[in-house]
């Protein structure tokens, strides 16, 4: 009986993705590039943690800069939302007096998509997994 019992969590676990951990949760690199020319505008890292429906983003920092794109400086100021069941993950920036946002969708170790506001906007990102 004690081996049914443990069968049937190990399979409810299974399939609920017990123990699997969140895969936003994690440090990443990202790059935005501008949507028409391509050219790079910055590089970044930053934390993000989700959990309860809530997302958590710290240790954003900008860490190389295109100066075609001089309005993207540290220290930034990040607030976003992940929602796990799309994996559709939003971040709102605000760099100095620059406000703008990357908008992208979680696929496997990576996220990618689409940004506006700011200099040398639209954008183009990616974000890969640490």
């Amino acid at each position: 009986m004690k081996i049914l019992r443990l069968g049937c969590i190990t399979l409810i676990c299974a399939l609920a993705g017990c123990g699997t951990g969140n895969p936003i949760n994690g440090n990443w690199n990202g790059t935005v590039a501008n949507h028409t020319s391509a050219e790079d505008a910055f590089t970044f890292t930053v934390t993000l943690n989700e959990s309860n429906n809530t997302l958590t983003v710290s240790n954003f920092s900008i860490t190389s800069t295109n100066p075609t794109f001089p309005c993207y400086t540290n220290p930034a100021t990040v607030t976003g939302t992940f929602t796990p069941a799309s994996g559709a993950l939003v971040l709102n920036i605000t760099s100095g007096s620059t406000a703008y946002y990357l908008q992208g969708d979680l696929t496997g170790g990576s996220i990618s998509g689409l940004g506006g506001g700011g200099c040398g906007s639209p954008f183009v990102f990616t974000m890969s997994k640490q």
